[in-house]
């Protein structure tokens, strides 16, 4: 994701809203609030970073509301990104607690997050957490007594008065004697994506899947999400969007500006977004002159038309069948006239990928309504437009991506007679 993102320390656990216009992410950069060394890097902040022109900008700490001198960490999220888990152990009791930030439904930026009353304890560590778009529901990662070793996830539901009933185990099949960590809910809210390092591991933390079933009671095996997600090395979350067309995610690569960046990844063999393009061609301004005058002969026509249905006197004889006949077929004949001045009712529009140069697709204008729609996914294009008569036009078109995207893009080009 570049230098304005990455920097040689760690850069972790990434959230990016729905129309990837924000990312925020953890950090180990020099120039943390705490500022001290820690492990590899720096005591940990929250930084996040604004798409300007389908491109993030330079990032920046999202302040002391979030981050402290002592370790924050991003800690999880819900489906639609709407609600910030935040892990820390700046509370001075050596244990790292939860605290929560949900965005209201007209809000576009995090309120100051609060403690986490009643899952948090004073001897225990809460390391992560997702909840459920309606807010009722959380799966959290904690070292507390009762589990199979390490960290396990555990669940609490929203009581009638407010307040979170007592935590559950979530069982043998997803917790191990290893640590369970960085739960998500994925956007049905029945499965959930997690790190373990006690599974079928390719090395290290590998991230699974599962489903549930019997409101969230029982669990599926967990299955590893495999390569190119999960390496020999440690792999930690992902954040899936798009109908997991596309996942932001910490990997450690060689083309790394230093531990672990931040990468987003493309899923070729998943459904892309398509923007639904309308290409208009138009003819010169003799030809247009000419294209009015008919059209309001037309519209004079069609009134006749629908006078001539509205009687119904005479609505059964032969004479009056005949009548409207005759003005169908003149309006059919004005239409075929009009086309003929429209150059799109003979264009050929060839669309190429600008960057393997390999044909995208082969389109034929609607002879009558004018004008070309095409299914595109993000990319650069180049389109050729081809027509009897007329000189062809060569052109570029970008179909953006990211914060960019729109699902309805407007071209119109004017064609010039030979």
């Amino acid at each position: 994701m570049g230098e304005d993102i990455n920097s040689e320390w760690d850069e972790i656990n990434p959230i990016v809203n729905e129309d990837e216009s924000e990312i925020l992410f953890t950090t180990t950069r020099k120039g943390t609030m705490g500022g001290y060394p820690y492990m590899n890097g720096f005591v940990s902040d929250i930084f996040a970073a604004k798409a300007r022109r389908g491109k993030f900008r330079k990032a920046r700490s999202i302040g002391a509301s979030f981050n402290s001198i002592d370790i924050d960490e991003i800690a999880g999220t819900s489906p639609d990104a709407r609600a910030l888990f935040i892990s820390t152990d700046a509370e001075g009791y050596q244990v790292f607690n939860l605290r929560l930030s949900e965005k209201g439904p007209r809000s576009r930026s995090f309120p100051r997050p609060l403690n986490l009353d009643g899952i948090n304890s004073n001897t225990t560590n809460e390391h992560s957490a997702t909840i459920n778009n309606k807010g009722d529901v959380i799966i959290f990662s904690s070292d507390r007594e009762g589990g199979f070793g390490g960290y396990d996830l555990w669940i609490v539901r929203k009581l009638p008065n407010d307040q979170w009933s007592q935590a559950q185990n979530l069982g043998s099949k997803i917790n191990t004697s290893g640590d369970e960590i960085n739960p998500r809910f994925k956007e049905n809210e029945k499965d959930i994506l997690f790190c373990s390092q006690g599974h079928f591991n390719m090395g290290g933390f590998d991230i699974f899947e599962s489903s549930s079933s019997n409101n969230l009671q029982d669990w599926t095996e967990p299955k590893n999400l495999g390569y190119p997600i999960n390496t020999p090395l440690d792999d930690y979350s992902i954040f899936f969007m798009h109908k997991n067309r596309v996942a932001y995610k910490a990997a450690y690569r060689s083309d790394a500006y230093g531990q672990a960046d931040l990468y987003r990844l493309t899923f070729l063999d998943s459904t892309p977004r398509f923007t639904v393009v309308r290409l208009k061609l138009h003819t010169t301004a003799d030809d247009s002159a000419t294209v009015a005058q008919l059209s309001l002969k037309k519209d004079s026509i069609e009134i006749t038309l629908d006078s001539l249905l509205s009687v119904t006197e005479y609505a059964d004889t032969a004479a009056h069948q005949f009548a409207i006949d005759s003005v169908k077929q003149d309006i059919n004949e004005l239409d075929v006239h009009i086309a003929g001045y429209y150059p799109d009712c003979f264009a050929q529009v060839e669309v190429t990928n600008s960057k393997n140069e390999q044909l995208y697709g082969n389109y034929k204008s609607n002879p009558i309504k004018g004008g070309v729609l095409m299914l595109l996914e993000p990319g650069e294009y180049d389109i050729s437009i081809t027509a009897e008569g007329y000189l062809p036009i060569n052109t570029s078109m970008t179909i953006e991506d990211m914060s960019l995207f729109v699902p309805l893009q407007k071209e119109d080009h004017k064609m010039k007679r030979r």
